[in-house]
Formats: structure tokens, sequence, C-alpha cells
């Protein structure tokens, strides 16, 4: 995806990006700060996306058909990177998930409990369960 954000930076500094032979003098100053905005941004991949885009829009009928084909292929990189992305994303959650639940079961597993309530009843002696606090010995 760098190759193609520089191919568009380069497009604007180097060529000329309008299919017109005419183009007024604020466009042409606006094609100067949206180049600088995409050159801060080149590594920004949301934010250099958006701003080629809304050029796209903007100018769209004047653009030539070059500098229209460039944005395609960052477009289609944009996508790729994006789903890459998401898939890493998703692999790294599934890898935690699964460490998670292997965690889960080791500890599940040293817990030793017997399948039935009488022998849990029968383990609690009455002297172990008391309705008042035990009193303190005091050694002397």
């Amino acid at each position: 995806m760098e190759r193609e954000s520089k191919n568009i930076i380069d497009a604007m500094t180097n060529g000329n990006i309008f299919s017109v032979p005419t183009v007024d003098s604020q466009i042409r100053s606006e094609v100067s700060f949206f180049r600088n905005l995409l050159i801060g941004n080149i590594n920004n991949h949301e934010v250099f996306h958006g701003y080629i885009n809304k050029i796209n829009a903007a100018w769209d009928v004047i653009l030539t058909g070059y500098f229209k084909k460039l944005i395609l292929m960052y477009n289609t990189a944009y996508v790729n990177y994006t789903n890459k992305k998401r898939e890493h994303e998703q692999e790294m959650i599934r890898m935690a998930d699964e460490i998670n639940a292997k965690q889960l079961f080791e500890d599940i597993e040293e817990l030793n409990v017997s399948p039935n309530i009488f022998s849990i009843s029968r383990g609690m002696g009455k002297s172990s369960i008391s309705k008042r606090p035990r009193k303190k010995s005091s050694k002397k």
C-alpha cells in the first residue's frame, strides 16, 4: 500500500492530474494543500484513504483516467490491508480464547468435589459449623 500511496503523491507533484486544459486557480492551490495532507498522513491509512476519496469525489469530472486508476489501485490495496488486519485480529482473539479455555479446564481439573451431596454433608462435621464465633483461647 506504501507504493500506491507514493504513486498518488508523485502524480500530484509531478504530473497533471486534471483532464481539462484550464483549471481554476483555487483548485490548483488545493492540490498542493491536499498533497501536503497526504504526505503528512501517508502512514495513517484511514486518514489517507478518506482524503484521497474526497478528492476523487470532489474533482471526479476533471481528473485524468490515469489518476483515477491510481486511486482505484490504492483503494484495492487498502481493502486488502484492512481485510488482512481484521483476519489477524480475529486470529489473535481465537488464540486468546483457546488459552483461556485451556486455563479454565486446568483450573476445573484441580477442583475435587464429590459427586453426591451426602458425602459433602458428611464431610462437614457438626463441630465445624457453629452459630456464634468461637472465643479465642488466651495463651499464658
